[in-house]
C-alpha cells in the first residue's frame, strides 16, 4: 500500500535548513553543481537542477516521482539513498518508502 506526503508537510518534519553540498560526479574528480545534498534540522534532502527528488527524515526515506526521471538523477539518487531503482520501486508500493506529493 503506498503512503503519500505532501510537500509542505515532508519540510515541516524536515525543520530549518543548516546547509548545502554540492555531490560529487561519479568519477570523483570533481562537483556537479546541479545535484545537491540539503541538511535540515531533522534530515537530508537530495535535489537534482533544484527539484527536489528524495528527502530522508529520522531514518525514513521520501521519494517523488522524479526518483528515476534520467539517468543522471537516478545515478544520484543511488548514490543518495543507497538502493537502486527497482528497490526503490518496491519500497514505494509496500509503504516502506513515502511519494512525496
Amino acid at each position: 500500500m503506498q503512503k503519500t506526503i505532501t510537500k509542505s508537510v515532508l519540510f515541516n518534519l524536515l525543520g530549518t535548513t543548516r546547509s548545502a553540498k554540492t555531490m560529487k560526479t561519479p568519477s570523483g574528480k570533481g562537483y556537479s553543481p546541479d545535484q545537491q545534498i540539503v541538511r535540515y534540522e531533522y534530515g537530508d534532502a537530495f535535489y537534482s537542477y533544484d527539484t527536489l527528488i528524495a528527502a530522508y527524515v529520522r531514518g525514513r526515506l521520501y521519494l517523488t516521482s522524479f526518483h528515476d526521471y534520467s539517468n543522471t538523477t537516478n545515478r544520484y539518487c543511488i548514490e543518495f539513498c543507497g538502493l537502486n531503482t527497482a528497490e526503490r520501486r518496491r519500497g514505494l508500493e509496500s509503504g516502506e518508502i513515502v511519494y512525496i506529493e
